[in-house]
């Protein structure tokens, strides 16, 4: 998140031939009021994010659901003139789920990882994703990267914004969403390719995205 009352340059650098995405969103600072305005003073004073020219940056990891609204916005589903609307409620969920990511980090600034097992927690997140179909117990997840049961689960949370499960979940409803609503498996293909068996894949899909597979093809 960056904060700004001029123009600003920042420069930014990312690791050489890794895939990069996101998802920019710009808003007045006014259209929140003062007391969200008040919760980015804070978040930003604890954080200590000041930059050149006055501009500040604070950066948090992107939970479950902030992830999810990005997928959302990124995939709209819907098309004509309301599309507008469904984007721009879409993307004022996400300025506050920003902000109340940025609050929690500020919360938990005593509270920070060593760059080891934050590197650690980073491949078991890989781990997961490589097996989404087969993905291992969380004993034999913890043990394959090095870190006890509840250090990867607590760091998990901090890293990624969800449990380990719960962050294995999201990734594989994303993915049958895009396999889906792109036409490139049928429902039942889907759902054995993320690894959930067809009527229970169909249960927790409704559940997450308040519509029925069948009803993306």
């Amino acid at each position: 998140m960056i904060r700004s009352s001029a123009e600003t340059e920042r420069d930014q650098v990312f690791a050489a031939n890794v895939p990069i995405r996101y998802l920019i969103v710009q808003m007045n600072e006014s259209v929140l009021g003062a007391a969200m305005t008040n919760a980015l003073d804070r978040s930003f004073e604890a954080i200590d994010s000041k930059g050149a020219s006055g501009a500040q940056l604070a950066s948090c990891p992107a939970g479950r659901d902030l992830q999810a609204l990005v997928f959302q916005i990124n995939n709209c589903p819907i098309q004509g003139p309301e599309r507008e609307l469904y984007l721009c409620g879409k993307a004022m969920q996400l300025v506050a789920l920003a902000i109340s990511s940025c609050s929690t980090k500020a919360g938990d600034a005593d509270n920070r990882l060593a760059a080891r097992d934050v590197e650690r927690i980073r491949k078991a997140r890989d781990l997961l994703v490589a097996s989404v179909r087969e993905p291992p117990s969380l004993d034999a997840l913890a043990q394959q990267v090095g870190l006890n049961v509840r250090k990867l689960s607590a760091g998990f949370r901090q890293v990624y914004g969800a449990s380990v499960f719960g962050f294995l979940q999201e990734y594989r409803l994303e993915q049958a969403y895009k396999l889906i609503s792109t036409g490139e498996m049928s429902v039942s293909e889907a759902a054995f390719h993320v690894g959930y068996g067809a009527a229970h894949f169909a249960t927790i899909f409704r559940k997450r995205f308040g519509v029925s597979p069948s009803s993306l093809r």
